[in-house]
């Protein structure tokens, strides 16, 4: 009986339990529907995170949660295609509370805003082409060196880093390319601002980008405007795109946020030359051989086969008594070995370069001021030796509502950049050119340690010590700055005035030691200061009312003015006592002092748009600009540029509700007329003369500009037409657009007989013909609670064609021609391969069969400079906290001019390529690749021709982002807002058919139409592998 009770006691327990645990729980019910039509939302998901539970609404839009804890209790309600909402609630304990939830849709594709030239729109109400990265797209690939690489692999823009140096420059072009000799680059407006984009520096090294100062981790938003409809509004500078910039803002009713993040990682190569060059035993062999080809093809009297009836062995023998062929008749600085050793020249000249990034910030606001601060460190080692670029940057952005009707602000950044560069690619002490060329059995350093500086082989300069020595810098300060005052004095009007500052300092120093090529004998050193000063002022006024619930107007009108000017001094000078004084003024021979106005012009315009949509289905648009420039005569400074075009939102009519899973569908056009003033030259309409051409001490001048007063803008037309679908509540959203433009009076330079005392006048001459058709694909895939994933497919097609060239005279540019009914092209020899007879090299002549003397009648065009595809493949995806973004970039349809592998073919005491294995050595062999002669001498054989062209196309795997948000509950601990760690890898791979090097370079940096895609020892592309962490508090 005594362990009865116990046992009856205990079983009480066990069956009161439930009931005490049910008493400290509670139910939630109620009903889940659409807030528009109060229709129920089957399926839509319940949930309560903290707890784990959850439910979804029946047929009727009901739901029940039953057994939760009882307290305060935060729930969540999600459907596809519609707005999540939280609540809290106050669950009772053994009762049930009834929580009603009414959703809102989703903004769809169409409905979200855009910034466009002066003022913003619904994607609806677009009539032109704009295409947006936002600030989630931007978070998401982290760091990039400028904002330009955040474009990549948008529709219709390509862009091309034309070297893999830390700071490089970054040629963008939109649509492909509407002049020859005038800038291809879009118009950047920074906030409001246009500003300067254009290389800085860079007269022994690659330039710097002028668009490296503006930090990717500032920026909220980027739209690219294409086409005349979205960019007449800029007028004489819209004709290439413009690329508007937003930075970051605070936001009124914000609590205080401060964002701190890190990121460090390693850079490498994506090429390595090393792969593809011979050791020091294969390149001995390969220079014996040529030295015998040279013996059995040349024609010196006493000194060559056919002139001594000798073979090469007993001329050696009988002529030079047992003395080197190549020391004695080439002058070589000693014979080839014959067990030669490999100095690891390339190894050396590159390095595991190390990128770090730190960037703080703070935002907020309340009813009256809206704030953000933040400040940015980057260092980024490149992968080729010394080759470094850092970058601090500050950013204060205020806006301040001074009435109820009244806003003053500011948006304002300062940034000092440092380029520690590598010797340009294009220069015989270029870092990988030299350590290229320079022979493998020449020893790095002496006996002693101390660098070996003395190469008696060839020009090539010992390049891994010359930078250690040498100093090659480029050091900018850049202040951005948009000051506004907005009123809204009236509902329906806003007016806004603004002022405008970009100053640019460029320091570029050079000093080369007097042990190196380019500083022997006694040092040389040089310093450019160049000042770069725009300011702008604008005024507008916009206009916006609604009439009778469906006459939807809008009207903005307003003027800017800008002034620009950049001046430069330069010092030059030899005989320095030491390389530690470094200062030109240390130098006892000046060579060079130049003070001058290196550009200076002003731009006058006024401008108006109107917009006139009926009840949200048919818009209507035109715009207007007068722009005035000094840049051009007296009778030509003023020109007109305007747009027409429609958008008809034909899925909002009443016929296309019955298709239900048409969500969206606009279709639109438009026509117009923009212009391009940015080109080369100091007023290049004016005649110039030149000072300094002193006589017997007498002062004199040179004419050095001829004048046309007659130069005028160059003008587009364009068209374009397209159309916007999306479907299933906008979840897969196609948009595509066919576009055509034509550009007349190109600005180009002529070439002039030289008894005229000039090389060249600028004039206007010739038309460039541009289509395509550009497409982008989104699909949201999965849209779950816990799982997303999205991806987007870009994809343009397009081609150039020079039109009414005057007199059909082509314009030459080395190999690149423009010619009159044809594409931008290489112009060149047809490589036919070898004569397996004799090993001679063959080329198509003008007769159309293989010859080994073509005349320069056989040269043809041979393909295209510039590609026709482009695009991109992009996925996004995340499941709780982690998150996952790739992006593939390509390009196709054209080719690219391996110089690098020409160079390394000519047997001339260079590094060899590795196709020189494949020589032709005796009668009968089957092979592309000629046989060897010392200097190329005999047969030519490394002249221009599709030899040395290849495949431009690639497809890169550009950037892998893989992250991990902790969760809440863990953070709330924490005492943090969110934080999370990622790990991102760039340019990890690439398909492609070159040679050596990378084919997305170009030689010494070059973006000029005419001038790109020709690769000389151009560094290739970067390859890095960072990890960061991102911390909210």
């Amino acid at each position: 009986m005594k362990r009865l009770i116990p046992s009856l006691a205990f079983g009480l327990v066990l069956l009161l339990l439930p009931g005490l645990a049910w008493a400290q729980q509670g139910t939630v019910t109620g009903t889940v529907t659409e807030a528009e039509t109060g229709e129920p939302l089957p399926g839509a998901t319940v949930q309560i995170p903290a707890e784990g539970a959850g439910s979804a609404a029946d047929a009727e839009g009901q739901y029940r949660l039953a057994g939760v804890p009882a307290g305060e209790q935060t729930l969540r309600v999600s459907f596809v295609g519609f707005q999540s909402q939280e609540r809290t609630v106050n669950v009772p304990a053994g009762g049930t509370v009834r929580v009603n939830f009414e959703l809102q849709q989703q903004a769809t594709e169409l409905e979200e805003v855009v910034k466009i030239g002066y003022g913003e729109r619904e994607r609806q109400e677009l009539t032109g082409s704009v295409s947006s990265i936002s600030v989630g797209e931007i978070e998401d690939v982290a760091s990039v060196g400028s904002p330009e690489e955040l474009l990549s692999g948008t529709a219709g823009v390509n862009v091309t880093s034309s070297s893999g140096l830390a700071g490089q420059a970054v040629s963008v072009s939109v649509r492909g390319v509407s002049s020859l000799n005038g800038s291809s680059q879009p118009l950047y407006v920074v906030d409001g601002t246009p500003i300067t984009s254009a290389a800085t520096g860079g007269g022994f090294g690659q330039a710097t980008n002028a668009l490296s100062t503006i930090s990717s981790q500032n920026i909220q938003s980027i739209e690219v405007l294409k086409g005349a409809a979205a960019t007449a509004i800029y007028g004489s500078r819209a004709a290439n795109g413009v690329v508007l910039i937003e930075t970051k803002k605070g936001r009124a009713g914000e609590r205080r946020s401060v964002t701190a993040s890190y990121q460090i990682g390693g850079v490498t190569s994506t090429s390595d030359f090393d792969d593809v060059l011979l050791d020091g035993q294969e390149w001995s062999n390969a220079h014996q051989d040529a030295t015998r080809g040279f013996y059995n093809t040349c024609n010196i009297p006493g000194l060559c086969g056919p002139t001594t009836g000798l073979s090469f062995e007993d001329f050696e023998q009988a002529g030079l008594g047992g003395a080197p062929y190549e020391q004695v008749v080439l002058g070589t600085p000693g014979p080839y070995p014959d067990s030669a050793t490999t100095n690891p020249w390339l190894d050396q000249a590159q390095q595991t370069g190390l990128t770090q990034q730190a960037n703080v910030a703070v935002s907020g606001g309340d009813e009256d001021t809206e704030y953000f601060i933040s400040g940015t460190f980057s260092r980024d080692e490149g992968f080729v030796r010394n080759n470094q670029f850092n970058r601090f940057t500050g950013r204060i952005n205020v806006t301040q509502e001074a009435t109820d009707w009244l806003d003053v602000g500011t948006n304002t950044s300062v940034t000092r950049t440092e380029n520690f560069q590598a010797s340009s690619d294009n220069n015989v002490s270029g870092v990988l050119t030299s350590a290229a060329l320079i022979p493998p059995i020449v020893s790095i350093r002496d006996n002693d340690g101390s660098f070996n500086f003395n190469n008696p082989w060839n020009i090539a300069a010992n390049s891994i010590a010359e930078s250690e020595v040498n100093d090659k810098n480029i050091r900018n300060w850049r202040i951005l700055s948009t000051t506004f005052v907005e009123a809204q004095p009236l509902e329906t009007l806003t007016l806004r005035a603004e002022g405008g500052v970009d100053a640019l300092i460029v320091d570029d120093f050079t000093r080369y030691d007097r042990r190196t090529t380019d500083g022997a004998p006694s040092g040389f050193g040089e310093q450019v200061y160049e000042d770069e000063r725009r300011y702008s002022i604008r005024g507008t006024a916009a206009y916006n009312r609604t009439f009778a619930g469906r006459h939807d107007v809008n009207v903005v009108a307003g003027a800017s003015f800008e002034d620009s000017r950049r001046n430069q001094v330069l010092a030059a000078a030899l005989q320095y006592p030491s390389n530690a004084f470094k200062n030109p003024s240390s130098g006892a021979e000046p060579t060079t002092t130049i003070g001058q106005v290196v550009r200076k012009d002003g731009l006058a315009s006024f401008f108006t748009r109107a917009t006139y949509t009926l009840d949200g289905k048919y818009t209507l648009e035109g715009s207007f600009r007068r722009d005035g420039s000094s840049r051009f005569g007296d009778d030509n400074q003023w020109g007109n540029f305007g747009s027409a075009s429609f958008a008809y939102r034909i899925g909002q009519e009443d016929f296309m509700q019955q298709v239900g899973w048409v969500s969206n569908l606009k279709l639109r056009g438009s026509i117009g007329w923009v212009g391009n003033r940015d080109i080369g030259g100091f007023f290049p309409q004016l005649g110039l003369a030149t000072g300094g051409n002193d006589y017997n001490g007498a002062p004199g001048i040179s004419a050095s500009q001829l004048a046309n007063p007659q130069l005028k803008w160059e003008s587009t037309r364009s068209i374009e037409a397209g159309f916007d679908l999306g479907v299933v509540n906008d979840r897969v959203f196609l948009t595509s657009t066919y576009f055509r433009s034509r550009t007349n009076d190109l600005i180009t330079d002529r070439q002039l007989p030289f008894n005229s005392g000039y090389g060249s006048v600028t004039r206007n001459r010739g038309e460039l013909l541009n289509e395509g058709i550009e497409a982008q694909l989104e699909t949201q895939n999965l849209v779950g609670e816990d799982f997303q994933w999205s991806t987007t497919f870009t994809v343009t097609w397009k081609r150039n064609e020079v039109q009414d060239l005057p007199g059909g005279e082509p314009i030459l540019s080395g190999a690149q021609r423009a010619i009159e009914g044809e594409e931008l092209s290489w112009y060149m020899l047809d490589y036919a391969g070898v004569n397996p007879d004799n090993g001679k090299p063959l080329w198509i002549g003008a007769d159309g069969e293989p010859t080994s003397s073509p005349s320069g009648d056989a040269e043809a065009i041979q393909g295209g400079i510039l590609p026709n595809w482009t695009g991109g493949f992009s996925t996004t995806a995340n499941y709780k906290g982690f998150d996952f973004r790739a992006q593939l970039t390509f390009e196709d349809g054209h080719s690219i001019y391996n110089d690098t592998r020409r160079f390394l073919m000519l047997y001339a005491n260079f590094g060899l390529h590795e196709n020189a294995l494949d020589r032709w050595q005796e009668p009968g062999d089957q092979t592309d690749v000629p046989r060897a002669v010392f200097g190329d001498a005999e047969d030519n054989s490394t002249r221009e021709s599709t030899r040395f062209l290849e495949d431009g196309g690639y497809l890169r795997l550009q950037n892998v982002t893989l992250g991990y948000t902790l969760p809440q509950s863990l953070t709330n601990r924490l005492g943090v807002r969110s934080l999370r760690i990622y790990f991102q890898g760039s340019n990890l791979f690439t398909l492609d058919d070159t040679s050596i090097g990378d084919p997305e370079g170009s030689t010494g940096g070059q973006t000029d139409p005419l001038d790109r895609g020709e690769l000389f020892f151009t560094p290739p592309q970067a390859r890095s592998f960072t990890g960061g962490v991102e911390l909210q508090l």
